[in-house]
């Protein structure tokens, strides 16, 4: 910055330590009087600090891993929750459901920083650093449950969940071999033997009478999962016309 408080950047694109030579002019008054001031400035490379953003759940280990590491050679993370600040270039981490405070909702976000430095360069050992914060949601588990209609033999036994959260996607394993894999609520199941429906509501027929161990994983907007199981019991049909009367 000048005398006069104004601030300039000098910037080089080839990240040289070839000194710079810097010279400020002021002209005042009315006779024009010239004052000038000369200094050497040198450009010392800098890392660059950046890092994904995608939304996480809590209680649910999780990666980060710093997208730019040329000349870095420190990288300090603060996760916005209290904890100690965490020390390297790829880091993991989990964030308890407790810092879900009332009035957060299902979900909270945290500000993360990060910051990059590179070595000490020169002779004054100019340590150049960069930081980043982006802000990474984090949401709630669901808690889910199976519920089933029409389980006798031959029927296309109906299947849908419920749960403390909204669901968007949903991965069903019937347990006789058949299963599907991870689709939206309203897309309709195809490929899968015996099934039919959508993934939110699906139905399946079993071949057999006896039970089956159905297994659900569904996820929320923010992909965040829940898994249950139900045992399912297939009942056998009996034709009225076969009972003899006593």
């Amino acid at each position: 910055s000048d005398p006069t408080g104004n601030q300039y950047q000098l910037s080089s694109a080839t990240g040289s330590l070839a000194p710079f030579q810097v010279r400020y002019e002021k002209t005042s008054g009315i006779a024009g009087c010239l004052n000038s001031a000369s200094r050497t400035i040198f450009l010392f490379p800098s890392p660059v600090a950046d890092f994904t953003d995608a939304s996480r759940c809590f209680d649910t280990p999780f990666s980060l891993t710093s997208l730019n590491n040329t000349n870095a050679v420190s990288w300090s993370w603060n996760m916005d929750d209290g904890t100690a600040v965490i020390n390297g270039n790829a880091i993991n981490h989990v964030y308890p459901s407790t810092l879900l405070a009332a009035g957060f909702g299902s979900s909270r976000d945290f500000n993360v920083n990060l910051t990059v430095e590179a070595a000490p360069q020169g002779v004054s050992q100019r340590i150049c650093k960069d930081s980043r914060t982006r802000a990474i949601t984090v949401g709630s588990l669901p808690n889910i449950s199976i519920n089933i209609a029409r389980v006798c033999e031959g029927d296309n036994t109906q299947f849908s969940a419920t749960s403390n959260l909204p669901l968007q996607s949903f991965q069903w394993n019937f347990g006789d071999g058949s299963s599907t894999a991870n689709g939206n609520t309203n897309d309709p199941i195809t490929g899968v033997p015996n099934t039919s429906g959508t993934f939110g509501n699906p139905l399946h027929q079993f071949a057999s009478v006896q039970d089956f161990n159905v297994g659900l994983t569904a996820r929320t907007s923010l992909g965040c999962p829940g898994t249950t199981t139900r045992t399912v019991s297939i009942l056998r049909r009996f034709d009225a016309n076969q009972i003899s009367p006593s």
